[in-house]
Parts: C-alpha cells; structure tokens; sequence
C-alpha cells in the first residue's frame, strides 16, 4: 500500500465541509420555501396579521392593512395599536389591554375602533397572543385584525327585527286580552248606562237624586269610551269600511289638522301622486291622524314642523322585522321636530295604559295600532330623544268599486214581538223593560234551545230578532242564519262588542241586517228598531 492510496485528514475535513454546505444550502432552501409558505399564507388572509414588542410597537404588518385601514405596511411600522384609534377609544382599549399584556396572556375578539387613513371609522376584532425568545424573555404579540363592520350592522338589524317581532307579538296577546275583557265590561256598561237612562226618565228635573244618577251616567259613559278603545287596540271594533281616497281625505282634514296642531306648529301635507284608495272606516282614520298630530303638538310645546305625506309602496317579504301581506300599500308618514322619544317609551309606545302624559289614559295610541291592524294595515315608530318622531301606518290598497252596498230603506213603521237572544242576565233583563216600555211584545232566551224553541212556537209573529253577538261560544250567528229559515221576513238587530271573523258585521251587512255596538242608549235602540222595522225585509240566508 502506497502513501498517496492513505486517507489523510485534510481529505476527511474537506468531504465534511462539503456535506455541511450541502446540509446548509438545502436548510436555506428550506427556510426560503417556508417564508415564502408562511407569506403568500398571511398575504392571501382576508384578516390584517401583525407583530409588535414588547412596548406594543408594530414590528411588522401584512399588506391586508392598506384594505382595512388604507395605510401601507411601511406607515404602520413604528407606530402602536393605539396611534390608529380616536383618543377615547384608545384609552378604553388600554384599561381593557393592559392586565392582559402585563400577565403576558392571549386575548380574544377585543372589539375596538380605528380611524382609516382617509377619516372614516371601522371597527375591528383583534385577537393576539404573546410569543417569548430562547431564553424565556417576553417578546411580544402576533395577532390578527379582521373588519366586523358589516357584521355588527346585520347583528344590528337582526336584533331590531327580533325586537319589532317580540313586540308585534305583546301586542297581538295583549289585544286578545284587552278584547276580551273589554267584552265583559260592555255588557256591565251597558247595564249601568241603561238602566241610569232609565232613572232620568223617571226623576224629575228638581229631584235631588238627578244629580247623583247624572253623575253615574258620566262616569258610565267615560268607562264605554275606554271599553271602545280597548275593543279598537283588541280588533274588535265594529267598523263600516268604504272606499276612500287618502290624499282627498287628508286634505279635506288639513284646515282641521292645523287648528288642532295650534299656530306654533307648521304643519305641511305632501301628497303623493296617485298615492292610491284605501277600503277602511273613515272615522276612526280621522280619530287615529288626530291622535298623532296631536301627540306630536305635545312633543312640541316650543313649536316646530309637523309633516303629513302619502305615497304608493309595494311591500314583499318582511318589513321592519314583520311579515307582510304581499301588494300595494298607501304609506301615510307622520313625522315632527319633537323631543323625540328614548328606547323605554318606543318600546311601549303602543301598550295599553302606558303614559307619560299626566291626566291620560294611555290608551289613544294603542287605539291606533288596532284600528290600523284590524284595517289589514301596519303601523311602525322611529324616534330618538333629540331627533322628533315618524309615525309610518301602511294601508292596503284597493281598486274603486269594491264598496259593498247598503239595503235599501223605506218608511213604514209598525211594532209586533221581538225576541231578544243573549246569555246575560242582566243585559236580557234590561233589553226586556226598554223594548216594553217602547210598545213591543218581548220573548226572551237565554241560549239557542230557548231562541229556537221560542221562534217555533211564535212562527209567522216575530217581527224582530235581537240576537247578542258576543254570546259564549258564538253560537248566535247560527241561530240566526237558522231563523231565517224559520221566519224568512223577520228583521235582524244584532248586538255586539266585539263580532268574530264567522259572525262579522260586514257578512251581516250583506244580508241587510245591522249590528249596533254595545254599550247603548235606550232611545237610540229604539229609533234603530223603528228604522229597521220601515225597512224591506231582509233576503233568504
């Protein structure tokens, strides 16, 4: 074996160096792919990464930035989180920041707000977490940023909406309540009241006891103006719909409008074209405006501008939260200059009995909501305390010609029996002295079976039913379509407080019969007799 065949060691070294070179090359290699990995991987996130020290100065930035904030990485670098935010807020972001930094722990979705280069604000969720070098010494944080604007506004609107949805559903089981008590309630009013007209016929005007019986007759017929209001809120007011032309309505109501508005109010109409017709009862259309002009009169008692409007909308899927009847729609917007109102009033605006006006009732508004819902309409309230109030009361259009006719009338008065159908004692008691003392024969029932059994056994004498809408369980509305094979000449008076959607006024209407609306007053329910018995009899069932 020659020396020159011998392995020596400068060859062992050189083979070596040649093995860590290559070693070396292929770890930079790899730490260029992985930069290269970790950048298009940051560049390509739709959320801004960044790293600060640990004086929470920015030492790095992706380019996600000029996106969010419009800023190049460069301007960023040097600055802090809080040199991109209002002053408040950042000093609400530090107290908020600080335990976390000082503990050296992650946080998590902290909400702040920064200022774009260009001025306007976005809000952002950051989230970091601290990193710490070899030796256990804090470094700093690397975190993310990422744009929640737009979410926070749908977050907004849902909760808006669900807000609006829980109340239309307060409403709708308060208006269940407030009918059905109201209900009740008119039957004893319409006790109190009667038999109170009663006692006036009796007593003479020196009477000292006139004075007291006056008194109960004011008091009854205050509480039948509640009892109408709360049948109005619950839907279950008696109304007579016609066709009617909104902008002609509103302005014939302006002269009346400004008056009630007083002089220190400006009161403007802007009717829209071809705002559309609406079928409704106009008189509590005229009541439900004035309520709001005049709610907002009160709003305004230094004076300011009072804007009524019209104008046609096709309205689909969900408005405000609430679902909608599909079609066109007259929108009547109300909106002042008022003090406005805050969350608490808003929120409550439309329930019974709540006021923040000393001497009211509370009940004008809610009044309103039902008339509109039970006209097929809706009606919806933006305010803010400092900003005024829109009232917006949405009203189903229609085409002219769809106004039902009325019956026709002819003189001719003549009295005979009447039977007089309702399960309340007292309210059957006082119907029989009233139709006694006005020259009627008088059958009484106290159900169906009894009705029935009475109109058998009187066939061909019953000039007149009286029948009670508001008996329990609605069975009036058959008894009465069933008479009407008994007796098809006999004349239908129905009373009612509240008529249900199988036994409606208007159905009724269409046969010639009419409803009149308890509490009433024993001189008008004759006089309504005497007319209704003038008229041709009603046409078979």
């Amino acid at each position: 074996m020659t020396r020159k065949n011998v392995p020596g060691p400068t060859s062992d070294l050189h083979l070596q160096n040649l093995q860590l070179q290559r070693q070396f090359a292929e770890a930079e290699e790899a730490l260029r792919e992985s930069r290269k990995r970790y950048q298009d991987l940051v560049e390509s996130l739709s959320d801004w990464v960044w790293e600060v020290d640990g004086n929470a100065v920015y030492t790095y930035v992706s380019p996600k930035v000029r996106d969010l904030l419009g800023y190049e990485p460069e301007e960023v670098i040097g600055k802090t989180p809080f040199d991109l935010m209002p002053p408040a807020e950042a000093r609400r972001v530090k107290e908020i920041f600080g335990p976390f930094a000082e503990r050296h722990e992650p946080f998590h979705s902290l909400e702040n707000v920064n200022r774009h280069k260009d001025g306007h604000l976005v809000v952002i969720e950051t989230s970091g977490a601290p990193f710490f070098g070899k030796d256990g010494t804090f470094r700093g944080y690397r975190g993310v940023d990422r744009e929640i604007g737009e979410r926070k506004r749908v977050e907004a609107a849902l909760r808006r909406n669900e807000e609006r949805l829980r109340l239309v559903q307060k409403y709708e089981a308060l208006g269940r309540l407030a009918g059905g008590l109201a209900h009740h309630l008119n039957n004893m009013m319409t006790v109190v009241n009667g038999y109170s007209d009663l006692l006036l016929k009796r007593t003479a005007g020196d009477d000292p006891r006139r004075r007291d019986i006056e008194r109960i007759r004011d008091a009854g017929e205050r509480a039948a103006g509640l009892t109408r209001e709360m049948l109005a809120f619950g839907r279950r007011q008696l109304l007579k719909p016609r066709v009617v032309d909104i902008n002609d309505f509103l302005g014939q109501l302006t002269g009346t409008l400004s008056d009630l508005a007083g002089s220190a109010v400006r009161l403007s109409f802007f009717p829209g074209e071809d705002a559309g017709r609406v079928y409704l009862d106009p008189e509590p259309l005229r009541q439900s405006v004035s309520r709001l002009v005049a709610n907002a009169r009160d709003a305004m008692p230094g004076g300011g501008e009072l804007l009524l409007a019209t104008a046609p909308v096709d309205l689909r899927g969900t408005l405000d939260g609430v679902e909608v009847t599909p079609g066109p729609y007259v929108l009547l917007t109300l909106r002042d200059t008022g003090s406005g109102m805050d969350a608490e009033a808003r929120a409550n605006i439309f329930e019974p009995f709540y006021t923040t006006k000393t001497g009211s009732e509370g009940m004008g508004l809610p009044s309103v909501y039902g008339y509109i819902k039970q006209s097929g309409g809706y009606i919806f309230v933006d305010s803010a305390l400092g900003r005024g109030t829109t009232f917006r009361l949405y009203l189903p259009s229609v085409e002219v010609g769809t106004e039902p006719r009325s019956a026709p009338a002819a003189p001719a008065p003549r009295r005979g029996k009447v039977l007089v159908v309702t399960d309340e004692p007292l309210v059957r008691g006082l119907l029989r002295e009233i139709l006694t003392h006005g020259g009627f024969e008088v059958l009484v029932a106290g159900n169906d079976l009894e009705a029935h059994a009475a109109a058998e056994g009187n066939r061909g004498a019953i000039v007149l039913l009286l029948a009670d809408l508001d008996m329990a369980g609605g069975r009036a509305g058959d008894f009465v379509r069933r008479l009407a094979h008994i007796s098809p000449g006999t004349r239908v008076l129905l009373l009612s407080s509240c008529p249900e959607e199988e036994t409606s006024a208007e159905e009724f209407a269409r046969r010639g019969y009419e409803v009149v609306r308890k509490p009433f007053q024993p001189d008008g329910l004759l006089a309504r007799l005497t007319r209704i018995l003038a008229a041709p009899p009603p046409g078979p069932g």
